[in-house]
């Protein structure tokens, strides 16, 4: 991407997964298109829950604090952001 739009976008979304859910990587254009695809929002933590069907598989793991604490989700700007380590190591481009 290029100009200040792009530039913004991309540093937003090192930010939030460097400082969120603290990935360190050397960011290139391709592990940002991968992590891109692997951050998901979602309106509320209920919303994540019915979705993913997170309870169905990690019964126990489905508590906010959890889920949270865990970074598996995180609350960036009121939005309830969940970022699949799984998607991110298997998004072949």
């Amino acid at each position: 991407m290029n100009g200040e739009k792009g530039g913004g976008f991309l540093n937003g979304l090192t930010d939030i997964l460097e400082q969120e859910f603290l990935i360190q990587e050397n960011w290139d254009e391709r592990k940002l298109t991968r992590a891109a695809k692997a951050l998901v929002e979602y309106r509320s933590m209920e919303e994540f829950l019915e979705k993913t069907r997170w309870g169905r598989d990690n019964p126990e793991c489905m508590a906010e604090e959890y889920l949270t604490e865990n970074r598996i989700c995180r609350w960036v700007r009121g939005r309830f952001l969940y970022f699949s380590r799984i998607l991110y190591e298997e998004v072949e481009l």
